[in-house]
């Protein structure tokens, strides 16, 4: 439970790390973290808006929230704006990848849990559960710049089923 009041507490003040990968969605996409010193302004530039969507306090449902995100990495760009919530805490979120089919809209999110993080998949409760696939799915589902029509998740290439 502390993973998830930790990720809920980030939400609600806005605090954060960042990470992402950075590559063609229709090519092998290379994982990669954010600069640190990534400025306001230089994120804005060729940018375009999205909704992410959000657990609310109680794990009830979704909100949405408008970000920006780079023009030419946008499905990157909004799966790194829900991941970096996750990558501390008991449970963390270490990297990720992300393909999309051009030809039938399935999106593959392989997410890789940090090593030692004391927490693994098997773990995670079924708010926890909701707060990162439900957002995920949401995200790339509900915008149509994504052109997602269905969201699978892996890890290290297997599925994750709950």
């Amino acid at each position: 439970m502390h993973s998830i009041q930790s990720y809920l507490l980030s939400v609600v003040t806005g605090t954060a790390l960042c990470f992402g990968v950075s590559g063609s969605a229709l090519a092998e996409p290379t994982l990669t973290s954010l600069p640190s010193s990534t400025t306001a302004s230089e994120m804005t530039r060729d940018t375009v808006e999205l909704t992410v969507y959000r657990p609310d306090l109680f794990c009830e449902t979704l909100l949405p929230e408008t970000v920006e995100v780079p023009r030419g990495n946008a499905l990157e760009g909004a799966v790194g704006h829900i991941l970096k919530d996750w990558a501390r805490g008991e449970f963390r979120i270490a990297g990720y990848r992300t393909s999309r089919d051009a030809e039938t809209g399935i999106v593959t999110v392989d997410l890789r849990v940090a090593p030692d993080a004391p927490r693994q998949w098997t773990s995670l409760s079924t708010c926890e559960q909701f707060a990162l696939f439900g957002s995920l799915r949401s995200t790339l589902m509900q915008n149509s710049r994504l052109q997602t029509q269905t969201v699978e998740f892996v890890s290290q290439g297997e599925p994750l089923a709950f």
